[in-house]
């Protein structure tokens, strides 16, 4: 939801600009956090899934998906608040 009404939000804010400079990053941004979202949704929560359904919810995940979660993390923390700090240059540059 949070994904769609970012991409809402920038359809209206860049609605009348071509896609360069700060549209064009933030578009990618927007690209890679909904590749980063479905690599959680259909990698992450099915192995969870199973787990679960195996009764095997409290034993440790294998090292190699701790590592991608924990760089799946990385890149939506940087996704999101780079989007932020995007948009606030951007309007910044709209106001001076």
């Amino acid at each position: 939801l949070g994904t769609l009404l970012a991409i809402a939000g920038g359809a209206i804010t860049y609605g009348n600009e071509s896609l360069v400079g700060i549209p064009k990053y933030h578009a990618i941004i927007a690209a890679v956090l909904i590749l980063n979202g479905l690599f959680l949704s259909f990698v992450v929560s099915p192995f969870l899934i199973k787990k679960e359904k195996e009764g095997k919810a409290d034993e440790l995940l294998p090292k190699s998906l701790q590592n991608k979660i924990t760089i799946s993390f990385l890149v939506s923390f940087s996704g999101w608040w780079g989007a932020v700090v995007l948009l606030a240059v951007y309007l910044s540059e709209k106001i001076t």
